[in-house]
């Protein structure tokens, strides 16, 4: 399956300067530019060094037929969701994946937060919101 970056561009990072504690953001519009089933599609940017401790989906807009998501990253797909529902406006998922169930994941390198598909998206509209901590760089 392919991977796909583009809603990389919408991803906002929150963290002030000299700040410990951020979020990082992306509202994901299927109707701009639709997903297809399976391919994993980039939507957060995780610097290095940071402590994830919740990846939420907010559900916007209806798919209007069965709809989830898998929420992972590089090393796990479904790390962070195994079933998130994009088919019921309202819905928010904190995850049930390996990383939610051991309270988060340190990223000692930059990586993505990634969505994959159950069915090919042309409707759906969500918010994925990752919380962190920036740790100190040991370098």
């Amino acid at each position: 399956m392919a991977t796909d970056s583009y809603f990389l561009k919408h991803c906002r990072t929150n963290l002030q300067v000299g700040a410990v504690e951020g979020n990082c953001l992306c509202y994901v519009d299927t109707s701009e530019h639709n997903l297809a089933s399976g391919d994993t599609c980039q939507v957060l940017y995780i610097p290095k060094n940071c402590f994830v401790r919740r990846v939420t989906v907010i559900n916007v807009t209806a798919e209007g037929a069965t709809a989830t998501l898998k929420v992972g990253d590089g090393s796990d797909d479904d790390g962070w969701d195994t079933n998130a529902n994009v088919n019921s406006a309202g819905t928010i998922t904190v995850g049930d994946g390996a990383y939610a169930n051991a309270n988060g994941k340190i990223y000692a390198s930059a990586d993505t937060i990634d969505v994959i598909p159950s069915t090919d998206l042309d409707t759906a509209t969500f918010w994925v919101i990752a919380e962190f901590f920036k740790l100190p760089d040991n370098d």
